[in-house]
This record gives structure tokens, sequence and C-alpha cells, in this order.
């Protein structure tokens, strides 16, 4: 019960070149974290003898990528929608290791994008599937992106923190993730140009077992209306929630949003939120109001 104040910087420096077919982008990140508390009581247990008050930390890595393609013309199939097919296959692979004077047990969680920052060595690799056709009708052909298959594998080393059950790799910041070892698999298709299914697994490869199933639609009523409807079982609670919202654009610049999750086994609304965004020429400025239970 009292005031805590906080500075924090982040810098990521990066680079990308060609070998050959293959882009690599080596990076480096350092952040520094700066309280005037050094949580001595919150640590009691964890890291007493530790009353440093600026964390820092540093991490840094390669992403490597290539692209496969292959173009099959006479594909044709009224039911599926399908006029020709290209196949691109894109293999990545990600390898990353960071550490910090402070971990982030020694800190109370403020913001799970500050305080919680991931530690240790991991890799990903990921074997992204695009299958792309033409729709439209003739005079009206476009490409379209009608199925979408991303399997992945992610490992971590026994020091990192294993935060969740629900392990997943985040290329864009590596420190967000859930570090542990496991198999993602992540599919959409775009039945139509209106409909789109989604379905996500994530296997804990440590104890064998699918720890989380999701699947749901998304539905583009006109191109400034989008509604969707997602259900997800967790088994490491047993729990089943369906999840449901929409995004409508008011003008062109203003769009506003709302979303809420329902526990089915509780039967009671888990979150609710609502947001309303304005959009500038150089930046984005949101209003949200969330309650959750």
């Amino acid at each position: 019960d009292q005031d805590v104040n906080r500075f924090d910087t982040r810098h990521e420096f990066s680079s990308t070149f060609a070998l050959g077919p293959v882009n690599v982008t080596p990076f480096l990140v350092g952040r520094a974290t700066a309280y005037d508390n050094d949580f001595a009581s919150f640590r009691r247990g964890t890291d007493p003898g530790n009353n440093d008050k600026l964390r820092l930390w540093y991490s840094g890595g390669v992403r490597a990528s290539t692209g496969i393609q292959h173009v099959d013309d006479t594909i044709e199939n009224r039911f599926l929608d399908l006029h020709r097919l290209r196949h691109v296959i894109e293999p990545s692979l990600t390898l990353w290791a960071a550490g910090t004077n402070l971990k982030q047990n020694a800190l109370p969680v403020y913001d799970e994008a500050v305080e919680s920052l991931a530690e240790g060595a991991a890799a990903k690799f990921s074997l992204a599937n695009t299958f792309q056709t033409y729709r439209g009708g003739e005079g009206r052909w476009r490409s379209v992106d009608f199925l979408k298959i991303d399997p992945s594998l992610q490992f971590a080393t026994s020091d990192t923190d294993r935060e969740s059950p629900l392990k997943r790799f985040f290329d864009y910041r590596p420190e967000y993730s859930q570090l542990g070892d496991a198999f993602n698999l992540d599919m959409v298709w775009q039945t139509t140009d209106a409909v789109a299914v989604t379905f996500n697994q994530i296997y804990d490869l440590d104890i064998h077992q699918t720890q989380r199933i999701s699947t749901g639609v998304v539905l583009d009523h006109s191109a400034d209306f989008r509604t969707f409807v997602e259900m997800h079982y967790l088994h490491p609670t047993e729990s089943t929630f369906v999840s449901f919202g929409g995004e409508y654009r008011l003008t062109r610049k203003y769009v506003i949003g709302a979303t809420a999750t329902y526990d089915v086994d509780a039967t009671a609304f888990q979150e609710v939120s609502t947001r309303l965004t304005r959009e500038f020429p150089s930046f984005t400025l949101a209003m949200k109001l969330r309650y959750n239970s």
C-alpha cells in the first residue's frame, strides 16, 4: 500500500544480411529499469541479500529464415474455391540468450511487459506453410492466403523460469516468452472472403501432454465491421472458456472494439473490456476500460 516510481528503457540493435538464400538477423538488446524502492520485504525468502534498485537486463541472439515455393496451375476445386495453388514454405530458426542482475521473482510484477522478463537460453524452429490461390471470378481475380499452417518447436535450458504450463515463444520479443520444451501448432483457414477458422494447440514435451486447445471463427461482416468467437480448453486447470467480441470502424480515424471471456465451468464472465482508438498520422491513441473478476 505505497507508491512506487519506476523508470524503464529498452534498446535493440539489429542488422539483416543475406547468406545466399538465407536471411540472417543478429540482434542485441539492453534494458534498464530503476525503482525508488528496493522491495526488501517482498524479496524475503527469495533474494534477501540483494538490495539493488536498478535492474540491468541484456540479451542477444540471431534469427535465420528462408523461403521455398511451388506453383501448381492444374488445381481447380469449386467446393473449396481453389483456382491454381501456390505453396510457400518458410523455415526459420531463432537462437536467444539473456541475463540479468535481478531475477524476475525478486520483483513484484506491476506489468508483465516490464517486470516479468525471461532469462536463460532458448531456441525455436518454425516451418510456416502458406497456401495461396486465386478468388474473385473473371475480371476480379486476386491472390488469397486461404490456408496457413505454422508448426513450431521450442526448447529452453534448465535454468530458465517455467512461469506457465502454456509455453509460447515470441520471436518479436523473446523476453515475453513462456519458456520450456513444447510443440505449438497454429492454423488459419480462410474458407470464404468473410469467414476464417482458427486453431491452436500447445503440447508440452516435458510431460507429453496437450496443455491447451483453441478453435474459433472470425467473421468480416464488412470492411468496417469484424466479429469473432473462440473456445479455449486449458488442461492444467481443466477449464473451458469462450471468448467473443468485435471491432467497428466508426469513422476514418475512430475505431471501437469490445471483448468478453466467459468461464463455462464457473458459469460467469471472467473478463470484459472495451476500447476506443483514435488514429493520428504519426501515432495511435487508445483508451481501454477492462474488468477482470
